[in-house]
């Protein structure tokens, strides 16, 4: 029970007992079974006249719910519907999953169950975007600058990946899918073109402290930094001077190869 119901129950009894002393009347004329028939008699009466009677019914048991009910922190659920907005933007619909499961039916009633909706929900286009974007977005990425790399005989093709990849989570089989192909796209672009001159690399991210883990750390922090063994987020310069490396003269017989930085996640 929130601190307005216990204000608002006995205030209102309070103002009721006090317009009525105000009137000249006794309180415990209030007690008497005419005024009681009166109000509590009329009052379900016109309740079974404006709704039907299993609902009039129901009214005890939701009275009891609104006195238990802890009260709503409108900041934290808006929070959550932030955080996962940006979460199936970034890995799809199916990727909240997981986190339905992790939610609370008693404090995310209404969350949960929108949740099962938009994720049952998921259609062939949800699908096909996701592949568009995290496949076939880097190998047409590839076929565009693989000409210019076969001119000049030197290249070298970064693709990034996703501990999800090798390991998902669930919810997560349609992302895992396509970060799975782009792993084996980036092995075949190496042994297609390294006669070429041409070098494909990967790098399988973990969790990293970027905006687009803002999501799933505001849902589940504590949960992931249980799986790390430095019990930290990676740094975006982590993964970037890995990237440098890679992409620089000193690794220039490395090819093929798909490096992971995720703080020890897959080990967890």
């Amino acid at each position: 029970m929130n601190l307005a119901t216990v204000i608002g129950i006995p205030l209102g009894l309070g103002l009721l007992i006090a317009a009525f002393v105000y009137e000249g009347g006794n309180p415990a004329d209030l007690l008497l079974p005419s005024p009681l028939v009166i109000i509590f008699g009329g009052t379900f009466s016109a309740l079974l006249v404006a709704f039907d009677l299993p609902d009039v019914l129901s009214i005890p048991k939701l009275i009891g719910i609104a006195m238990r009910l802890p009260p709503t922190k409108e900041k934290d659920l808006a929070l959550k519907f932030v955080a996962l907005a940006e979460k199936s933007r970034r890995d799809g619909l199916l990727s909240l999953e997981e986190d339905m499961q992790n939610l609370d039916p008693k404090d995310d009633p209404l969350l949960k169950k929108g949740l099962r909706y938009v994720i049952d929900g998921t259609d062939s286009d949800a699908l096909r975007e996701l592949l568009e974007t995290n496949l076939l977005g880097s190998l047409f990425c590839a076929r565009a600058v693989l000409p210019q790399m076969i001119r000049q005989r030197s290249g070298v093709i970064l693709n990034l990946s996703s501990v999800a990849a090798v390991h998902p989570s669930r919810g997560q089989a349609a992302y895992a899918a396509t970060k799975a192909g782009l792993e084996a796209l980036t092995r075949g672009l190496a042994v297609e073109y390294g006669r070429k001159g041409i070098r494909a690399v990967g790098i399988r991210v973990g969790p990293v402290a970027t905006r687009m883990l803002e999501g799933t750390r505001a849902i589940a922090e504590t949960e992931l930094l249980a799986h790390l063994p430095f019990a930290r987020l990676g740094r975006p310069e982590e993964v970037a001077d890995l990237a440098v490396f890679l992409l620089g003269e000193k690794a220039g017989y490395i090819t093929g190869s798909i490096h992971t930085v995720d703080g020890g996640y897959l080990q967890g």
